[in-house]
């Protein structure tokens, strides 16, 4: 029986019915109005009651200190519509430590046919920041006078102090970590011992050219280097330097230094070693400038093959001799000796009738001419395939001793000599 309508007072004793829930309900019209008035009455369910929601709630992942609660941990579930409410709430930041609890108090949307659930319950782990590691070893000795140098923490003291002289003098480096959320700022310390005694450091060359300096034989001297940078961190004057060429020398190349301005330095070219010294106590200034008046030659003779020259700068201070600066030199172009006979036969015998040259290939401009012994020219030629049959204008000329100018590239390399006609 879903339900039972009572009708006044006094039928209650006279159910002996278990009856587990009573809901009123309003009567409007009374069947006897002559007896009774109207009222509300009330209406019994028997046998319904609130049932309760199942919450659920995983225990969360542990979190790092300085994280603020939220809906990562603040989660639960229920099997009914409702309304949450967490303690502690959304955005609070717990201490470290393991196992806080965390609680939370359920309300249904359907009160009247479910129960509130309060006090469902996790646990959580709150580990704390950790420190980034730091590795510093204690620096080597300074001299007094040495300034500290830089880095990228910061420092105590600062880049650019100049610390008294003294054993185990702490230096502490402060690092903060871009990371602030996961890790801590840490400070650490390192000793350094600095010396009464003067310690000479020696000089350093930085910045030569990567790129090769590209010669044609009978170039004009070429620079070695006119980026070369000198520096040294305790010494403000230079004794000495030596350019060398270190690789595939020959006997014919050649260093000069342009510098005779200064009054100061002065050069020397050992032929034989391939070395040129620069000698004489002057500024680091002026010696890295007198580097960059140094100069590399070779002239069309001797050896003419192809190679690479590797030459090497070295600077010394008052003790100490610096790194070596090496830059590469390329030798561009092949200028062999011209085989230049000096008579022939032009008589038709096919022997010895033509004046004419061996490895005048080689040469991209030619300039030849012959002249007789009053200074007339009784013959010029511009290509590589030039001979004389000893003809002038078609003309046999006399037999005798003539006069020739060869003028190759421009000059890189010249002949001068007689030739002589024979009959």
């Amino acid at each position: 029986m879903k339900g039972l309508t009572l009708i006044g007072i006094g039928f209650c004793a006279l159910l002996m019915l278990s009856v587990r829930s009573v809901v009123a309900e309003e009567i409007d019209h009374p069947t006897d109005a002559a007896h009774f008035n109207s009222a509300s009455g009330v209406t019994l369910q028997i046998g319904a009651k609130r049932r309760t929601p199942t919450v659920t709630w995983a225990t969360p992942l542990p979190i790092m200190f300085g994280v603020a609660l939220d809906a990562t941990q603040l989660n639960a579930k229920a099997s009914v519509p409702g309304t949450f409410v967490y303690s502690p709430p959304s955005g609070t930041v717990l201490p470290p430590g393991d196992n806080q609890t965390l609680s939370v108090n359920f309300t249904p949307n359907d009160e009247a046919n479910y129960r509130v659930v309060n006090n469902t319950h996790v646990q959580i782990t709150v580990n704390p920041k950790p420190n980034p590691v730091i590795t510093w070893v204690n620096p080597a000795d300074i001299s007094y006078g040495v300034a500290l140098g830089s880095g990228s923490f910061i420092y105590s003291p600062p880049t650019g102090t100049v610390l008294l002289s003294g054993a185990n003098q702490a230096l502490t480096a402060n690092f903060a970590p871009t990371d602030g959320a996961n890790y801590n700022p840490v400070i650490t310390t390192v000793y350094i011992n600095v010396s009464s005694e003067s310690l000479n450091h020696p000089p350093v060359l930085t910045n030569i050219e990567s790129d090769p300096i590209l010669y044609e034989l009978g170039d004009k001297p070429a620079s070695i280097t006119k980026e070369v940078i000198l520096s040294d961190m305790d010494d403000g004057f230079m004794c000495s330097a030596r350019i060398t060429l270190m690789e595939n020398f020959k006997n014919g190349d050649l260093l000069t230094w342009d510098g005779a301005s200064n009054k100061h330095i002065t050069s020397t070219f050992n032929a034989e070693k391939g070395e040129l010294v620069l000698s004489g106590n002057d500024s680091k200034s002026n010696y890295e400038t007198a580097l960059h008046l140094v100069l590399f030659s070779r002239p069309i003779s001797g050896d003419t093959s192809l190679s690479v020259r590797e030459v090497g700068i070295v600077v010394r201070d008052s003790s100490h001799d610096s790194n070596v600066a090496s830059r590469i030199i390329r030798i561009t172009n092949q200028f062999p000796e011209l085989s230049i006979v000096n008579a022939f036969t032009p008589n038709s015998d096919k022997v010895n009738d033509d004046w004419d040259f061996v490895n005048l290939q080689f040469y991209k401009e030619i300039k030849i001419a012959v002249f007789d012994e009053n200074g007339s020219r009784v013959f010029d030629c511009g290509d590589k395939a030039c001979k004389w049959d000893g003809k002038n204008k078609g003309r046999d000329l006399p037999a005798g001793p003539y006069f020739y100018s060869i003028n190759l590239n421009g000059g890189k390399r010249t002949y001068r000599g007689t030739v002589t006609i024979l009959k």
